[in-house]
């Protein structure tokens, strides 16, 4: 009786040590401390329609060109092949059984460090089920238009169509956090900004800098600070120069191929005069008017932090987006200015004289990243993405289970810390 007694007692102290060693691991390797897992579910049923919009347009290309798993091979070896940066700008992740996989290549080596886009996807994965997929995901700054022959920055080079394939039924589609308007191929997903606790510590530092300064307190001026990262963002500081309505500089850190920017955008000369010292939030939410100009690919998270400042937004107008542009709307969550902000002088004079309503275009935006940027309604997003995503796919469950046995080349990442072990021991033999 003692022996059976010990033997159970035994048993029951392997599974529990088992279960509180595995319980840690899986929450570390996710952000699911940042949101309410009640509150995800609530705005699964009741979320914006303007998401919905989202997901329908990015998703049209598929109605008619199914993702097969020839395609999605064809595409990620174009991709990684013809990108400068190479294969670890796109990565091909599958899901199977709600378990995570990650595809990669006999000269690739699994990195030890867990990407935010990685812990995003077990988030979502700890909360729901989520449907058998194959996808390629992009983490580069964005996929840009091919046939704009525009030179507006260096980063993509001369290879604008690195992602695409003569064949269309090859073509298969890369999810990405910012895109060309016109880009089909593309599948708009929160930035790593927003899925990680970065985006908490910004909204926490926002909101508490809105409730002490007043719309009142700020100077009617356009205030920025930022990268020389697109020629139009010379333009902005070029006209704080020769006028008093804007203070407008360059605090670059990253000067990589600076020398080869600059005279590609004939800028060399000027720009030494546009260097200004950095800002921090505080000091630019002392200003009533915040511009938002494009980086290599949109800007984030300024859009976001700017649009919940409590000032107002001045938006360049552009055929480049994130997954939520299309719910702002001008004139009621910023006010547009064009392109090559010929009219940004005249739109700053039309802001001086109708301040009210510049302090009603501020709340509304920042009541909208309330209502609509919060952790629940970020993940919400990315779960829907994957979820309408697994209804355009030619393959079966059966079919990748299959090649996950065969393919080496997959790697179970669900737990990362059992991997990494894994890789060290493989290293040591």
């Amino acid at each position: 009786m003692k022996n059976k007694l010990f033997f159970t007692v035994v048993i029951l102290l392997t599974i529990i040590s088992l279960f509180l060693k595995k319980e840690p691991i899986r929450k570390k390797e996710t952000y699911s401390y940042l949101l309410s897992k009640k509150e995800f579910y609530k705005k699964i049923k009741n979320h914006p329609s303007w998401m919905n919009d989202q997901i329908e347009k990015d998703f049209k290309f598929l109605k008619e060109n199914k993702v097969s798993l020839n395609a999605l091979e064809e595409t990620l070896k174009k991709a990684q092949t013809d990108f400068r940066e190479g294969k670890d700008a796109f990565v091909r992740y599958r899901i199977v059984d709600n378990k995570l996989y990650q595809f990669l290549d006999y000269d690739q080596k699994l990195s030890k460090k867990e990407e935010v886009f990685e812990k995003a996807l077990k988030t979502i994965l700890s909360f729901i089920k989520v449907e058998d997929i194959d996808f390629i995901f992009s983490t580069i700054d964005g996929i840009p238009d091919p046939k704009n022959n525009n030179i507006t920055t260096s980063y993509f080079e001369n290879r604008r169509d690195f992602y695409l394939i003569k064949d269309k039924n090859l073509q298969a589609p890369i999810l990405t956090r910012a895109k060309s308007s016109n880009v089909k191929e593309a599948i708009l997903i929160p930035d790593y900004w927003l899925l990680s606790e970065l985006w908490k510590k910004t909204q926490m530092e926002i909101l508490d800098l809105d409730s002490k300064i007043s719309w009142d307190e700020k100077n009617e001026i356009i205030f920025w600070r930022g990268a020389s990262s697109k020629a139009s963002r010379f333009t902005l500081c070029e006209i704080s120069l020769n006028n008093n309505l804007v203070d407008a500089g360059f605090c670059d850190y990253f000067i990589t191929d600076k020398d080869k920017e600059l005279k590609l955008w004939n800028k060399t000369d000027i720009y030494s005069k546009l260097l200004k010292n950095h800002s921090t939030i505080e000091e630019q939410l002392k200003y009533k008017y915040l511009p938002v100009l494009d980086g290599v690919m949109c800007t984030y998270p300024g859009y976001q932090w700017r649009l919940l400042s409590n000032s107002v937004t001045f938006k360049q107008g552009s055929d480049e987006e994130q997954w939520f542009y299309s719910a702002l709307k001008p004139y009621e969550h910023y006010i547009p200015v064009k392109n090559d902000l010929s009219d940004l002088v005249d739109k700053i004079n039309w802001a001086k004289e109708n301040d009210d309503q510049c302090r009603k275009i501020a709340k509304n935006s920042t009541e909208f990243v309330l209502n609509n940027l919060m952790y629940e309604d970020i993940y919400v997003y990315f779960y829907k993405v994957l979820k309408e995503y697994a209804k355009h796919q030619t393959f079966s469950k059966e079919e990748l289970k299959n090649d996950l046995k065969k393919d080496k080349r997959w790697m179970n990442i669900s737990d990362r810390r059992k991997t990494n072990k894994k890789i060290q021991k493989e290293d040591k033999n």
